[in-house]
C-alpha cells in the first residue's frame, strides 16, 4: 500500500469561500446520519450535528494533520473520535463496518474514483449507507467550458472537478435513493455545479430455497408393455368369403359344365309326306 497514492490528497486546495457557502447543506446531510458514522473529514463546522447519543451511536472523523478546516480534536463534540488513517487502512486498524459515510467536498481530491467507492462500499454494513456532497461535471456546453476551467485547476492545484459522481456511483453498482444537482454562485465557475447524493450499497443477489429432501418430485407410474393400453385402435371384423357376395367361390376345373345339345324331333314313317 506503501507504493499507492492516497485515496484521498492529504492536503487541501480548495477554495476557503467553500466553507461558508456550503455550511448549513453540511450540516443538513450531518443530521441525517445515523448508527456508527464515518466522517471523511475535511471540515468540522458541521460536528456538533450529528446527532449523537440519539440517532448516532459513534463518529470516526479521518484527520491530516495541518488542514485548518478541519480544526482540532479540542473542540469536537463528545463522541467524535479523530484518526489519522486513510479510508483503505481503516479496516486493518479495525474501524467498520459504519452504518453511515459521510463524505463532504473530498471527489475533488480523489485521483481514482472508482476505486475511492469501492473502497467505501468495503467498509459500509450490508444495511448501510452513503451520504456526498460535491462538485460534479455539468452536461452540456455550458458543462463543457466549466470543465476546461475544471482541468485547469487540476493542473494547478491537484484537484479534480470533472468527476461525473452519479453516473460512477451507478457503475459502481450501488444504488441513488435521492439526488439533488445545484448551484453555489459565491464561488468562481468550475466549483459551482454541485450535486448532493445518497446512496445505498449494492443489494446481494436472492439465494434460492434449498429444496426439502422430503418432498420429491412426483414420478410417472412404470408402462407395463404386456398389458395393452385401456384404449385400442379400432379393428376391423373379419371377412367370411363364403358369405360375402365380393368374393367368388372357386372353380374346379376337372368338371365339365353340361352341355345341352340339340334335340330333333321323332319322325313317324306311318305317315307319308304330301304328294304334290
Amino acid at each position: 500500500m506503501a507504493n499507492r497514492p492516497p485515496l484521498v490528497a492529504r492536503m487541501n486546495p480548495l477554495p476557503m469561500e467553500l466553507a461558508p457557502a456550503l455550511r448549513e447543506r453540511r450540516r443538513a446531510l450531518a443530521s441525517v446520519a445515523s448508527g456508527r458514522v464515518l466522517d471523511l473529514g475535511g471540515w468540522s463546522d458541521h460536528l456538533d450535528s450529528y446527532r449523537i447519543a440519539g440517532e448516532v451511536d459513534s463518529v470516526t472523523m479521518l484527520d491530516h494533520p495541518g488542514d485548518v478546516r478541519a480544526g482540532t480534536a479540542a473542540n469536537d463534540p463528545e463522541g467524535v473520535t479523530r484518526v489519522a488513517a486513510e479510508p483503505e487502512e481503516l479496516s486493518e486498524f479495525g474501524h467498520g463496518p459504519f452504518d453511515t459515510i459521510v463524505s463532504l467536498i473530498r471527489t475533488p481530491l480523489v485521483a481514482d474514483l472508482n476505486r475511492f467507492l469501492r473502497t467505501l462500499t468495503e467498509l459500509l454494513a450490508d444495511e448501510g449507507r452513503l451520504l456526498f456532497l460535491e462538485p460534479v461535471v455539468r452536461a452540456g456546453r455550458t458543462g463543457r467550458l466549466l470543465a476546461l476551467g475544471g482541468r485547469l485547476g487540476r493542473a494547478v492545484g491537484g484537484l479534480r472537478l470533472d468527476w461525473d459522481l452519479p453516473a460512477e456511483i451507478r457503475a459502481a453498482g450501488m444504488t441513488i435513493t435521492d439526488l439533488h444537482r445545484f448551484e453555489v454562485p459565491t464561488v468562481s465557475a468550475p466549483f459551482r455545479p454541485f450535486v448532493e447524493v445518497r446512496v445505498r450499497r449494492p443489494l446481494s443477489p436472492p439465494v434460492s430455497a434449498p429444496v426439502s429432501p422430503s418432498v420429491s418430485p412426483p414420478v410417472s407410474a412404470p408402462v407395463d408393455s404386456s398389458v395393452s393400453p385401456s384404449v385400442s385402435p379400432p379393428v376391423s371384423a373379419p371377412v367370411d368369403s363364403s358369405v360375402n357376395p365380393s368374393v367368388s367361390a372357386p372353380v374346379d376345373s376337372s368338371v365339365s359344365p353340361p352341355v345341352s345339345a340339340p334335340v330333333s324331333a321323332p319322325v313317324d314313317s306311318s305317315v307319308s309326306s304330301p304328294e304334290s
